[in-house]
């Protein structure tokens, strides 16, 4: 891929090319030739480094553009890097500004696009240095890292908090490795997420609330069933990372214990799940939909408990409403909510609010990756 590809389908706006080197004086320069040429001041404004790295050009297409969208309420450096591991090459940089009006001024912002030939060694020695001191590093990864790499391991430790988004990934398998950065001793000081659970945030809210009264949570000692539906565009060899985090997310919840691994069957996976109330049986199952932006998001949950049945879904004729319904119960509950769209900008900015570790999403991922078999990892 040549670099006007990424000055094509990447950059969003203004872009003045960069000598590799001479980064720090060329941002200086821009600043001071803004104020010269421009009466309405434009205040540079960062409140935290945000590092973008896609595993290959394809995931990079319209990225400039989105991250813009986040700098009215993130103002950042944010620096992306178009990893090319199949070409050889030069780095090559862009810079592109940004001014959002602001109540008295301007903000400014700044996004520094390069495109990476080759392995990625040259990336950390690249990015680093650039980084504002003092100030949060969010480390946002798309599509499958390669985890072990000496440059990404860099990276990370550089990083206040690691983003994955494992829609993106490969094979879901690669959530173990995932596991493996949580549980590392020597990334102690960083705090990993993924957009993946993010997008199940309302579900999970949802979900909470139909166990609000106390009727309800006597319910859940009795579960018999659980099931998750999901969307997927053609067969499905593997299971979603987004099914898998909502049951491992219930079972870390209730303390539900996993007694074998998801097996297929019929075209759906289903496992066995210890409780102090029985045994469970959890299904995890494809709902076909053509649409491949929608692989993997949930369709519905539904927990079966002796003689009652809690469920969240979308209806048929509006795939963003959500219908939560409690049938069986003395006080029955069947009411609607409008589910908001979360785009990448959305969930990212989600993820900003917070630095310190989400133990709800490690003991969920560890409980996810034990119903999916891999015991050894979430055990470790």
């Amino acid at each position: 891929m040549k670099p006007d590809w990424v000055r094509e389908h990447v950059i969003s706006g203004e872009a003045r090319p960069l000598k590799i080197g001479n980064v720090t004086r060329a941002l200086a320069d821009y600043w001071r030739e803004h104020r010269n040429q421009h009466e309405d001041s434009c205040l540079r404004v960062c409140t935290m480094n945000l590092v973008v790295v896609t595993s290959e050009p394809s995931g990079a297409a319209g990225l400039g553009a989105r991250l813009k969208e986040l700098a009215p309420n993130y103002p950042c450096r944010s620096v992306l890097v178009v990893r090319d591991p199949e070409t050889e090459g030069d780095l090559t940089g862009w810079l592109s500004p940004t001014c959002i009006p602001a109540k008295e001024h301007q903000a400014g912002s700044e996004q520094l696009i390069f495109h990476a030939p080759g392995g990625g060694e040259r990336i950390p020695s690249l990015v680093l240095p650039l980084l504002r001191p003092d100030l949060p590093v969010f480390l946002y990864w798309i599509g499958g890292p390669p985890f072990g790499a000496n440059f990404f391991e860099r990276l990370v430790e550089g990083s206040s908090r690691v983003l994955f988004d494992s829609a993106t990934f490969p094979f879901t398998s690669a959530l173990t490795q995932v596991l493996e950065l949580v549980q590392d001793r020597y990334h102690c000081e960083q705090a990993f997420s993924d957009l993946s659970w993010g997008r199940l945030a309302t579900w999970r809210q949802l979900v909470a609330a139909l166990f609000d009264s106390p009727g309800a949570r006597e319910q859940l000692g009795k579960t018999r069933r659980v099931e998750v539906q999901f969307w997927t565009p053609g067969e499905v060899r593997e299971f979603a990372p987004g099914p898998l985090l909502m049951a491992g997310w219930l079972a870390s919840r209730l303390k539900w214990r996993s007694s074998g691994s998801l097996q297929r069957a019929d075209g759906v996976w289903e496992s066995s799940l210890a409780s102090e109330g029985g045994p469970i049986r959890l299904r995890l199952i494809p709902v076909a939909n053509p649409d491949p932006e929608l692989e993997g998001r949930l369709v519905g949950v539904t927990l079966a408990c002796d003689g009652c049945t809690f469920s969240v879904h979308r209806q048929e004729e509006d795939l963003q409403k959500m219908t939560s319904v409690v049938d069986g119960l003395a006080v029955e509950i069947d009411h609607q909510l409008r589910l908001q769209a979360l785009d990448e900008a959305h969930l990212l900015g989600r993820e900003f609010e917070q630095l310190s570790r989400d133990p709800v999403f490690e003991s969920s991922l560890r409980s996810a990756l034990e119903l999916g078999g891999y015991r050894e990892v979430a055990r470790a």
